[in-house]
């Protein structure tokens, strides 16, 4: 009699696959070895890029500031201090006393046409000033000739003098006011006499006559007189009114004009 094999009543699990466990075992090792590369051998992220454009802007700022600085330690007799950005020097030491730059007095030069003034170096001045010099023709009187300094294109008076005048100004250009007529454009230069051409106009008449002097060809009036006078004028042309009637007259550079 056969006996029938005895039936498990569980089903035993099957063994693991060979080729299985290689391939498991190879992943294992690519994810170790990829995580030690990525903590140790690749370099750490680089940081993000600086707003360029900002940094241009504080640094120009910076650079505006210290060129001010500059100007200022140094003066303005010093010239227009230049500055860099690469610049590491340090800034000069201002001295005590700046040194004093001459200027060169100029040669004699005719004024302006018809010659109103001539300029001419002096030797007896000194420093940086220049005079404007007035001399009427001798045995005149003229002491009560009146003339007014103005810087050119200005309302405002520097000087007033009566008579003969000797100026001290600071170079530059003036008009020069004489008994109502003005000459324009007078250069005072460094070291120089700026002589203004003038002359005399000497009136004769009774104590009740009055005479006008007049701009030429205007009725625009710049002196009046009565009887007997010295009226002293730029060298130039004029106009004289005497009881409605009107006759031109010249005034030359040092002379007496009778009328």
């Amino acid at each position: 009699m056969t006996t029938d094999p005895v039936r498990p009543d569980r089903t035993s699990p099957a063994a693991p696959s060979p080729t299985g466990t290689i391939v498991v075992g190879v992943l294992a090792v690519t994810a170790l070895g990829l995580g030690l590369y990525l903590l140790l051998v690749r370099p750490p992220p680089a940081p993000a890029p600086a707003d360029q454009s900002g940094i241009n802007e504080r640094f120009g700022k910076l650079e505006s500031r210290l060129a001010g600085l500059e100007q200022r330690l140094n003066g303005p007799e010093s010239g227009h201090a230049s500055s860099s950005a690469n610049s590491t020097a340090a800034a000069p030491a201002r001295p005590d006393h700046p040194t004093e730059v001459a200027m060169p007095a100029p040669a004699a030069v005719a004024g302006a046409a018809p010659g109103p003034f001539e300029l001419s170096t002096n030797a007896e001045l000194k420093g940086r000033l220049g005079r404007i010099i007035i001399t009427y023709p001798g045995d005149t009187k003229i002491a009560g000739a009146r003339t007014d300094i103005y810087r050119s294109g200005s309302s405002g008076k520097v000087k007033t003098e009566f008579g003969n005048v000797a100026a001290e100004l600071v170079p530059a250009s003036y008009d020069v006011e004489i008994n109502g007529h003005k000459v324009v454009g007078v250069t005072v230069a460094t070291r120089s006499d700026a002589r203004v051409s003038v002359g005399v106009l000497r009136l004769h008449g009774s104590s009740n006559t009055r005479f006008d002097i007049l701009e030429q060809g205007t009725q625009v009036k710049i002196q009046t007189a009565f009887g007997d006078a010295d009226i002293g004028l730029p060298a130039g042309n004029y106009d004289v009114k005497v009881n409605g009637q009107t006759e031109k007259v010249t005034i030359t550079n040092g002379e007496v004009t009778e009328y």
